[in-house]
C-alpha cells in the first residue's frame, strides 16, 4: 500500500520528445543491476508504443567506461540513463562524451540533471511525503484500512531541466514546458554578472 517512486518512464519520454528528437533513443544500462534491467524492460515497451528505435548498450562495470559509452555515438539522437550506482560513478564521462557529440541525455532522476542531463521527470519527495501523510491520517482516524489502500504513483512529478544544457545544445523549449518545469541554472565556476 502507499506511495511509490518508480520512474515514470513513459512521462519522461513524452516530456523529452516535446523538445528533442527521440526517434533513435539509446539506453546505457547495467545488466547486473535488477532495477536497471527492469527499467530497460519498461523502456522497451514504451519504445514499442511510441515507434522509437531503441539502441541498447549493456554497461560492464569491470571494463573501461569510455569505450562502452562511445558505442552510442553515431547511433542515437538522445540517451536515457537509468539510476544505477555504477553508471552514476561515470556520469561525468557520459555527459562529456554526449555533449561532444551533441546528444542530449534524459536522466531518470533530478540529480542527473544537476550533473549534466538535459531533462528528467522525477518525483517530488516533499509532495510524495505529504500524500503519504494524508493516507496515514486517514488510517489513524479509522476511515480506511491498509488493504483498501492501492499502491499509488505521484500524480504531479517535477519536470527538471538543465538550462546550461539547453543553451549548449541549442534546444528550443516549448513555452508551456518551460513554464511548468523547475529550471536549473548552473553557474558553477562562472563570474558573477553585474
Amino acid at each position: 500500500t502507499g506511495m511509490m517512486d518508480n520512474p515514470a518512464i513513459l512521462t519522461q519520454i513524452r516530456m523529452a520528445s516535446r523538445c528533442i528528437s527521440i526517434q533513435k533513443l539509446g539506453i546505457l544500462y547495467n545488466p547486473k543491476d535488477d532495477s536497471s534491467v527492469l527499467q530497460l524492460g519498461i523502456l522497451r515497451e514504451v519504445a514499442a508504443q511510441k515507434g522509437v528505435q531503441l539502441y541498447e548498450v549493456a554497461y560492464q562495470p569491470d571494463k573501461a567506461a569510455e569505450p562502452q559509452i562511445q558505442k552510442l555515438v553515431g547511433h542515437i539522437s538522445a540517451l536515457y540513463v537509468p539510476e544505477d550506482p555504477d553508471l552514476l560513478s561515470y556520469f561525468d564521462d557520459i555527459v562529456k562524451i554526449m555533449n561532444g557529440a551533441g546528444i542530449p541525455i534524459i536522466g531518470e532522476q533530478a540529480e542527473m540533471v544537476r550533473r549534466g542531463a538535459l531533462i528528467s521527470v522525477s518525483p517530488s519527495y516533499y509532495r510524495m511525503g505529504f500524500s503519504g501523510g494524508r493516507i496515514a491520517a486517514s488510517l489513524l482516524k479509522g476511515d480506511i484500512i491498509p488493504e483498501d489502500i492501492p499502491i499509488m504513483r505521484q500524480q504531479d512529478p517535477d519536470i527538471v531541466i538543465n538550462m546550461k544544457q539547453v543553451n549548449l545544445l541549442n534546444i528550443p523549449l516549448p513555452g508551456d514546458l518551460w513554464q511548468r518545469s523547475r529550471k536549473l541554472y548552473l553557474y558553477d565556476g562562472q563570474p558573477a554578472r553585474p
